[in-house]
């Protein structure tokens, strides 16, 4: 009896360290609609800070009245350097996954962002959508916002205006899980299982 309520107790804190956290989206909604624009065959988007690793799974367009997106939006992230980190295609239409006032695409693979870096998040705007503008976006509190940034092009390419006008992208992220108590009950448990196994196994 002891051995299986030590196997139940290992199995549940494994099931509770391991738990998917539900992502979290960048820009806070809703989204003030007071000046809304079309702008063509520009990219628009923000240069900002984390203070706290995070994981972003997808990147979004802003659909400004939640009913579906009227084009395609290309959206990518990279490194201040330029470096790309990560981009997606948003679908038109409401195939992109809604949160908030953003519908999102999701990355091939995660991208972790680490305090003491500087990234960039930019979009590309169609001729279709309406963009939020004048508006800096409002983030959440792990984020620096250090300055909107744009650049006129059709394709996606990294934004080199140091200058912005619209709220337009985000990102879906989860913050990275530092060692926590969670983790030690889990070894700790599993330490409990194996011993009793251990002093049978000397006996003998």
């Amino acid at each position: 009896m002891l051995r299986w309520t030590r196997l139940l107790l290992l199995l549940s804190v494994f099931a509770f360290a391991g738990a998917e956290a539900q992502a979290i989206s960048m820009v806070v909604s809703p989204v003030s609609t007071a000046s809304l624009i079309v702008r063509a065959n520009k990219v628009h988007g923000y240069e900002f800070q984390v203070t706290q690793a995070i994981s972003v799974t997808a990147l979004g367009f802003w659909d400004s009245s939640q009913d579906g997106l009227g084009s395609t939006h290309d959206v990518g992230l990279w490194l201040l350097d330029q470096t790309p980190l990560g981009s997606v295609t948003v679908p038109s239409g409401t195939a992109g996954t809604l949160d908030g006032d953003f519908r999102y695409a999701s990355l091939g693979a995660a991208v972790v962002l680490s305090p003491g870096n500087t990234y960039v998040i930019g979009g590309t705007s169609g001729a279709v959508d309406t963009l939020l503008a004048n508006t800096p976006p409002v983030l959440q509190p792990i984020f620096t916002l250090v300055r909107q940034r744009s650049a006129s092009s059709p394709p996606l390419f990294f934004p080199t205006g140091s200058t912005g006008c619209c709220t337009t992208v985000s990102l879906q992220y989860t913050p990275v899980p530092e060692p926590s108590g969670a983790a030690l009950l889990a070894v700790a448990a599993g330490i409990a299982c194996i011993r009793p196994r251990r002093r049978w196994s000397s006996a003998g």
